[in-house]
């Protein structure tokens, strides 16, 4: 599902479905291609853009689509704290402050989930951050390590 579609199409797929939620994890970011010769975070001003749409769109979907969980967990991850842009201070605790050096689309996203939620009167909400995620796609920056091989049960 492409939620940078309208909420409409993202409501009427939804509802052609028939999909009914308690429960609603939110997983999905576009990595959006990094400025010329700069490095994979580069464009945190349009991975802001492009990222609170595709949150914002799929959540007022689920409004159009009648669709009213219990909860909705966010997750986003350790650049919460800022870690890819030198070193954090440790530990990283909830409460730490935003770090505000560049645009960070976590932070807008979590506002819109907070608001979400308040509108939408009993649903509760939470938002983890956990420092890695690691694929299961070979050759992806995700994958750990880049260098196992699955079958060969070996490190190369």
């Amino acid at each position: 599902m492409d939620f940078l579609k309208s909420p409409d199409f993202i409501a009427k797929l939804l509802k052609s479905h028939r999909v009914r939620a308690d429960y609603v994890f939110f997983y999905s970011y576009i990595q959006v291609p990094p400025k010329d010769g700069q490095g994979l975070w580069s464009n945190a001003e349009e991975m802001a853009i492009v990222n609170t749409e595709l949150f914002s769109n799929f959540l007022s979907a689920l409004n159009l689509a009648d669709i009213k969980p219990r909860r909705v967990l966010l997750q986003t991850g350790a650049k919460h704290y800022g870690v890819h842009l030198g070193p954090p201070k440790v530990p990283q605790e909830e409460s730490d402050p935003r770090v505000t050096i560049e645009p960070n689309f976590y932070y807008p996203q979590e506002d819109y989930l907070v608001d979400w939620c308040e509108e939408m009167a009993g649903v509760g909400w939470n938002v983890i951050r956990p420092s890695f995620l690691y694929a299961s796609i070979w050759a992806r920056s995700s994958s750990f390590p880049a260098t196992w091989r699955p079958g060969n049960a070996r490190w190369i």
